[in-house]
């Protein structure tokens, strides 16, 4: 049975358990787990740095969309401005002019 000297009092011996000091006690079965593991944990950072730009393009998306919609409704407001009677035309162009420059 392994003994040492006691850390604290020298002259006396106690029982030292196991040492693997140095000795690489993991099975092939726990490397391939920690394998697994890491892999895991990229996978999840890829998934989570995904779901990031996808939110980002996703708001990118909605204010151009948005961007659009409104240059469709100020184009439809200048047109129907060009129909209008009883103005010179140049209010007319002056009213399209500015209605248009509302575009983004």
């Amino acid at each position: 049975m392994p003994f040492e000297p006691h850390p604290t009092e020298p002259d006396k011996m106690v029982y030292v358990s196991h040492k693997y000091e140095g000795i690489n006690m993991k099975t092939p079965e726990d490397e391939e787990f920690e394998r697994i593991e890491r892999e895991q944990k990229r996978i999840i950072e890829t998934q989570q740095a995904l779901r990031d730009e996808l939110k980002l393009a996703s708001k990118a998306f909605d204010v151009a969309y948005e961007n659009y919609k409104r240059n469709e409704v100020v184009e439809e407001v200048a047109q129907e401005i060009e129909k209008l009677k009883g103005f010179g035309e140049d209010t007319i162009a002056s009213f399209t002019v500015y209605i248009r420059s509302m575009k983004k």
